[in-house]
């Protein structure tokens, strides 16, 4: 009853304010001066311009209603506000690379409706490119009512998919040979034979792959089993946690079963580097297997301590599954890292915020991922991964939507962020 009565109402609200008519241009790309190369997509060719980043899986319309508390079941309620902005996991952390100066493509799939033409204005109007998105006929794009709980600071979403995907035959065998100089493939675990097919591709060009893992999704097993960089949340780890493990100290910012939870799910990644879990107001945790990984910044105490408002620290997990996780402020010596099925943990707190501050954390998880690649690209360590990655979503979740308060490197805290990291080196 709640999303028929929602959907009637931001339907009203969406005809009549005029948008229907507003996002219903022509689409046309401006591809001048841009070094192209040519791409199969399902049999017929294709321009795309030279590209760091592919993302792949979902892009859609999020209708985003701000109401006092979250309605009882058969409640009457009226929105606070109303708002409609591009949403979808890999879409939100395509825009947020582009809008941090990363050259990116997407690839998905809409409808020939006017949400279809949303979606890719929308996208193109941040930088990036969607020559590879697929375009049904007669079907309808898919779209996510956002109900945001402004007493709870929560939100919740109904999500309508497209009822076409595609398939891995709509991705050309060819993508990665014709030197477009992709480095990085990230995927949310939708479009999953698109997605497999692709990271099948990438796999074999030695491109870095990275995977959203929310919840168990078709195709996600293939999936992890080529991931070099996972991505997931404080909930799905929890189903590979032994019961074995004991409960953390009061004071440990991540519970002992949790990171075997992580590490159970690190060995169905293969070939994976790195294992990062977002906690919400908690921060953020990464899980690296040993032998040791380089990335991880081990040669004394982190630069990033006297520069930034978070807390860095670090931990040791073993195959000891009964033994208890002890986290510590300094990075573990290297010798401590030695043991066979030995992963180092470096968790870093949230950026703090004011909870009056909070507009909504929609997509806040999808703006940490693209601050984390953005520096994993440039080679940066694990600490200031976490904590670039915290700082895009500190400054998202002061935003209505997934991408309106996605920032610009020269959003003052972040320029300010950079000359630290510059100093610190």
């Amino acid at each position: 009853m709640l999303n028929t009565r929602l959907q009637g109402l931001l339907v009203l609200l969406f005809v009549s304010r005029g948008i229907r008519e507003h996002f219903a241009a022509a689409f046309v790309l401006n591809a001048a001066g841009r070094n192209e190369r040519s791409l199969r997509l399902r049999g017929t060719h294709r321009t795309v311009p030279t590209m760091k980043v592919l993302c792949v899986g979902a892009a859609g319309v999020d209708f985003l209603a701000r109401v006092a508390a979250y309605p009882e079941p058969d409640d009457k309620i009226r929105t606070e506000s109303l708002s409609i902005e591009g949403g979808g996991n890999a879409g939100n952390t395509c825009t947020a690379l582009s809008r941090l100066g990363v050259k990116c493509g997407i690839i998905t799939c809409v409808g020939d409706d006017s949400n279809g033409q949303t979606i890719l204005n929308e996208l193109r109007e941040d930088g990036i490119d969607t020559s590879l998105v697929l375009t049904y006929p007669g079907v309808p794009s898919p779209f996510t009512y956002v109900i945001v709980d402004e007493a709870a600071k929560t939100r919740t979403c109904i999500h309508t998919p497209c009822p076409k995907e595609m398939g891995a035959n709509d991705v050309a065998d060819d993508m990665f040979r014709r030197d477009a100089g992709i480095r990085w493939v990230h995927s949310d675990a939708r479009q999953p034979a698109a997605a497999c097919r692709l990271a099948e591709l990438a796999k074999e060009a030695g491109v870095t792959i990275s995977l959203d893992a929310e919840k168990d999704r078709e195709g996600l097993p293939e999936l992890l089993a080529l991931a070099d960089v996972l991505f997931t949340n404080s909930r799905y780890p929890k189903q590979f946690a032994p019961s074995s493990s004991p409960s953390s100290s009061p004071n440990a910012p991540v519970d002992s079963s949790f990171l075997h939870g992580m590490r159970h799910l690190s060995a169905k990644c293969p070939t994976r580097r790195l294992v990062c879990s977002t906690l919400g107001e908690r921060g953020a945790v990464m899980l690296m297997p040993c032998p040791f990984h380089p990335s991880l910044h081990v040669d004394g105490p982190s630069p990033l301590r006297s520069h930034v408002p978070v807390k860095l620290r670090y931990a040791t997990v073993t195959t000891d599954e009964i033994a208890l996780v002890d986290w510590c402020d300094e990075p573990p010596a290297v010798d401590a890292l030695s043991g066979e099925g030995c992963h180092a943990a470096v968790h870093c707190s949230a950026w703090p915020i004011d909870e009056s501050e909070i507009v909504d954390t929609t997509g806040a998880g999808d703006a940490f991922i693209g601050g984390v690649i953005f520096g994993l690209l440039r080679g940066w360590c694990v600490e200031r991964v976490l904590v670039w990655g915290g700082l895009i979503a500190h400054e998202k979740l002061k935003h209505q939507g997934a991408r309106s308060g996605l920032p610009r490197l020269d959003n003052e805290k972040l320029a300010e962020l950079l000359g630290q990291f510059g100093r610190a080196k």
